[in-house]
């Protein structure tokens, strides 16, 4: 995944900034861990102490990766490439990035049979050739931008601007070409191809849309990933490794968003849309050829378990006495959920109307945090598996969240039914696809490692955890009892596919079969009545397949023949029926099947979609072709302090209603962001001043720190008035509970105010404390649940005039109410307040502010009141909000950069009380208020969310707004437009 700064070009002319551009403060891993560096002359790669073997394999695999992709890019670093290795997230993935330097992040976690991913012959390599692929796409630079660049630094680099869909499939082209894997081979990507043909959909599609990564339906987030790999493979198809090297080449030499030109060039002049379309065309074609050979025998038919209540289901799990189906699927919130139907009796279907009322685990689609990437796609994340106890009384489930302040851990869950409640049953354990034992004593399931993975063990009477086999490069996958002392599992590797049957008690292997050369790839198994059922690609497309026990490859059949396919699935107690999770147009449905049992080469096969264009590479396994122990490399401690170094720097135009400035920024960080800090200079044409400040954040010791720094030159009536403001602050970050929805900070800040005829010096001794749980779907403005607030006290004591200690005080407290019986709206009530214990120092009073670009999230707003409409020591804001869910816009121009995704409408209210100050709109001069005065505003606001350049995300927001009679009434409405970013 290509983690992208946002750093559009041409806002060094047209944008004003609002803020730096970069995340600041990415979450490092924990203090106490040491870390080393692993240097070879390609390649430098960091990594905790106790992965040394990790570093060790993901050098050479870079190092094999490289080799293959060299070939065909002509501008290569000439610098040792910076490879972190993190290991605090069970989410699988990586990121690359050039800013502030280029450097690849890697989360070594195997990832879940029922990813996007998972289909792979060897993850990390695959993972490396994703990422390096990324690297090589953004450093192509020639001509002007080669000149350019060593003046401004590492961000010159017009290919951070390609599309999503550009970089991503590349990349997913590339981890297919030059390996065994990849997503341009698997069962998962062709299934979901035919799906979209079957279902009419493909043609559909379009070339803007295919860039965003966040619509509400499927494929969601590897929406550019699927389809720029299909988009890759056809252009690759007509022109070549030309596609690689020199194709970049040309767009990194040139302005932004002029790409028809360059792929004109390498293509007879056909342009992306003609390319686009074709490879529409193309696999439409090979899509009905598919579907003719299935239909030569009659495919098993699909009754599927469709609600409004759900979308996107897998993993159905039927309770033991049969009255009660639970899964996983996303609620209509895009929430990824627990659901449960209950039915009276067996011999009744399961319906939507059966739904039970859960209090919901839901998780949503960013739920990876600490400011990780998102997942690769749907169904990734989270959730992956239930088990019910034999008695029916609740169910096992694994889903991955914060245990403390540094990690995201996979761990076990239990849920009762009759109680509806939810209980932890391990914390930090690292475990995922949980499978209950027979007599409901044990749970076993899959335990994550470094860079592999293991079958463990927990007892649910004694809580004792236990790791009983692990395999050295074999991924272990959907553990399922066979007795209460025997668990089958599946075990892959590269050319490998295996039915493991592990005895806990003799701690041995005590039946295993190779499923390689008839599935290739398959797994998530079920045992009932003697037999094992698992999925199998035999045939080009997963089926349910049956063995016995013994796993004697002799016994193995076929249940079902599919057009589309099989993942998840659970039989019901008469082996007639299996429930299967099928991918369709929407992404997975739940489907009723019929089971008929066959010889599995009645199967028609067909060939994958793009088989002839991904022949595994000949030299892939020759040991001549790249040869490990050719590698030199050593071993160093980790040193932060070279990556500080300013690497680029990046100007804007500042423009407000007092002046004209130009504004200079960099950040940086080191590899672990344990360092990292923001820079900016500002200098003013009217006052001809220059205004620095400077943010830097230490996250190397258990209490994190910052230290700020702010200078701002201004002027009150005209420029002979200036006025300087000088802050500094020092901030303790302190983590006092592993909650991760508070967050606390105390320090210290010192603030002088150098006015005309007046100067005034205070410190301020602060204490924070914040919270927030709430949670926004896609559909929605804002949250839907959950609250969040903050609420600050500060001590100050004024030098400049002496005066006596003042306390201070400010809160804000926000309740998101979910309505859906007012169409699907959500309801925001929002309370501020600000207080001083003195009145005599009027520059620590409060000003309100109006909507404005870049003040619309603020806690202080009156909307409909002009940006300092109330001046006062005492002031409360009172809001209500209710928005209408998402309009779906989603209209493209082609290849136009611009996408316009969701229309909102909101109605919203402030209640402003003050003791202080009210300025009088016909006068404008100020007019002393009390806090029993309530003044109000009414009003409307429209929001069109959309994505300009590819990957920046802005609103359009118009707001019309009416204040009744008092006053200090503004002579009725007031209207504003602006854009927000």
């Amino acid at each position: 995944m290509l983690l992208f700064k946002k750093l559009l070009l041409f806002s060094l002319i047209f944008f004003s900034p609002l803020g730096s551009p970069f995340a600041h403060g990415q979450s490092a891993p924990p203090p106490q861990s040491k870390w080393l560096s692993l240097n070879s002359s390609h390649f430098v790669v960091i990594h905790s102490n106790n992965s040394s073997d990790l570093a060790i394999k993901t050098l050479v695999r870079l190092e094999k990766a490289r080799t293959y992709l060299i070939r065909n890019w002509p501008d290569l670093p000439r610098y040792p490439l910076t490879v972190v290795i993190r290991e605090e997230t069970d989410q699988p993935n990586g990121y690359a990035t050039l800013i502030p330097y280029a450097h690849i992040v890697i989360f070594p976690v195997p990832p879940s049979p029922l990813e996007s991913i998972s289909e792979n012959s060897d993850w990390l390599y695959e993972l490396c050739l994703h990422e390096l692929t990324h690297i090589y796409t953004l450093e192509q630079r020639q001509g002007a931008i080669k000149f350019i660049k060593p003046l401004f630094g590492n961000i010159i680099s017009p290919n951070l601007l390609l599309p999503r869909w550009w970089l991503e499939g590349v990349a997913v082209d590339h981890e297919t070409r030059y390996s065994s894997g990849g997503r341009l081979r698997s069962f998962y990507q062709d299934a979901f191809v035919r799906a979209l043909e079957k279902d009419d959909k493909l043609s559909a599609v379009t070339i803007g849309s295919i860039n965003e990564s966040d619509m509400p339906y499927w494929p969601y987030g590897s929406r550019p990933y699927f389809y720029g790999s299909l988009f890759w493979s056809e252009l690759y198809e007509q022109s070549g490794s030309k596609s690689q090297g020199d194709l970049h080449l040309l767009t990194g030499g040139k302005a932004p968003y002029t790409l028809n030109s360059s792929v004109k060039k390498i293509t007879a002049n056909q342009s992306i849309q003609t390319i686009f379309e074709k490879t529409k065309g193309q696999i439409k074609s090979q899509v009905q050829n598919q579907l003719e050979l299935l239909n030569q025998d009659l495919p098993t038919q699909l009754t599927y378990l469709n609600s409004p209540f759900w979308k996107e289901a897998h993993s159905p799990s039927l309770s033991p006495n049969g009255l009660m189906l639970s899964f996983i699927a996303r609620n209509n919130d895009d929430f990824k959920s627990l659901f449960l139907l209950k039915r009276n009796s067996v011999s009744l279907p399961f319906k939507d109307s059966d739904l039970q009322s859960l209090q919901t685990a839901e998780e949503s689609a960013d739920s990876a945090g600490l400011s990780l990437p998102r997942p690769d796609g749907p169904p990734a994340g989270s959730m992956n598996r239930i088990s019910w106890l034999p008695n029916s009384s609740g169910f096992i489930y694994d889903r991955i969240d914060q245990p403390n302040p540094y990690e995201t851990r996979s761990d076990l869950w239990f849920y009762q039914v009759n109680s509806k409640k939810y209980k932890r049953l391990t914390r930090n354990l690292r475990a995922r696809e949980p499978s209950v034992s027979p007599n409901g004593d044990l749970v076993s399931f899959i335990q994550l490692k470094k860079n592999q993975t293991g079958l463990g063990l927990v007892s649910l009477k004694t809580k004792k955890i236990s790791t009983v086999l692990e395999l050295a490069d074999q991924v272990l996958s959907w553990p399922t009892w066979i007795s209460d002392s025997e668990i089958i599992i599946t075990s892959k590797a590269p050319q490998s596919f295996d039915l493991i049957i592990y005895n806990i008690q003799n701690q041995n292997i005590s039946r295993q079969v190779s499923l390689f050369n008839l599935c290739h790839q398959g797994g998530l198994t079920q045992f009932k009545n003697n037999k094992v059922y698992f999925v199998c690609g035999y045939n080009g497309v997963f089926n349910l397949f049956q063995i016995n026990s013994d796993l004697n490859i002799n016994s193995i059949e076929a249940l079902t023949h599919l057009e589309i396919g099989s993942w998840t699935f659970d039989l019901y107690s008469d082996l007639s029926q299996a429930l299967i999770s099928t991918p369709t147009s929407s992404g997975y449905s739940l489907a009723h099947v019929t089971l008929n049992p066959a010889p599995y080469e009645r199967l028609p096969k067909i060939e994958k979609i793009f088989e002839t264009r991904y022949p595994i590479p000949t030299s892939f396994f020759d040991s001549n072709s790249f040869n490990p122990s050719s590698i030199e490399a050593f071993s160093s401690d980790y040193q932060p302090f070279g990556y500080l170094t300013p690497q680029y720097w990046l100007p804007f135009f500042y423009t407000s209603d007092k002046s004209t400035a130009l504004l200079i920024t960099t950040n940086g960080f080191d590899p672990l962001h344990r360092h990292s800090y923001t820079a900016n200079l500002l200098i003013d044409e009217v006052t001809e001043s220059i205004s620095p400040s400077l943010s830097y954040l230490n996250q190397s010791y258990s209490v994190p720190f910052q230290i700020q720094y702010s200078e701002l030159t201004s002027y009150l009536s005209s420029p002979a008035e200036k006025t300087i403001t000088r802050q500094t602050s020092l901030s303790l970050l302190p983590h006092l509970t592993n909650n991760t929805d508070y967050s606390f900070a105390f320090g210290i800040s010192n603030v002088s105010k150098d006015y005309p005829s007046s100067l005034t010096q205070q410190y301020d001794l602060f204490a924070l404390a914040s919270f927030s749980n709430a949670q926004k779907s896609n559909r929605n403005y804002i949250p839907t649940q959950g609250r969040s607030g903050y609420f600050r006290t500060s001590y100050i004591q004024s030098q400049e005039p002496v005066l006596n200690p003042i306390w201070q005080i400010d809160f804000n407290f926000n309740q998101y109410l979910d309505t859906s019986y007012l169409a699907d709206g959500s309801i925001k009530f929002e309370l501020s307040g600000f207080y001083l214990d003195q009145t005599s120092l009027v520059t620590n009073y409060l000003s309100t502010q109006s909507w404005i670009v870049g003040n619309s999230t603020s806690s202080f707003v009156a909307r409909g009141y002009p940006t300092g409409g109330f001046f006062a020591p005492r002031l409360a804001i009172g809001s209500i909000e209710y928005w209408l869910p998402a309009m779906r816009v989603d209209w493209d121009w082609g290849m136009t950069p611009l996408y316009a995704k969701q229309l909102f409408v909101g109605f919203v209210s402030d209640f402003i009380a003050a003791n202080g100050y009210g300025v009088q709109s016909k006068t404008k001069s100020y007019q002393r208020i009390q806090a029993d005065e309530i003044f109000q505003s009414w009003g409307a606001e429209g929001v069109l969310n959309a994505n300009l350049g590819y990957h920046f995300n802005f609103q359009l927001v118009l707001g019309l707004y009416y204040q009744p009679s008092s006053r200090l009434s503004p002579e009725g409405n007031s209207w504003n437009l602006g854009f927000r970013f």
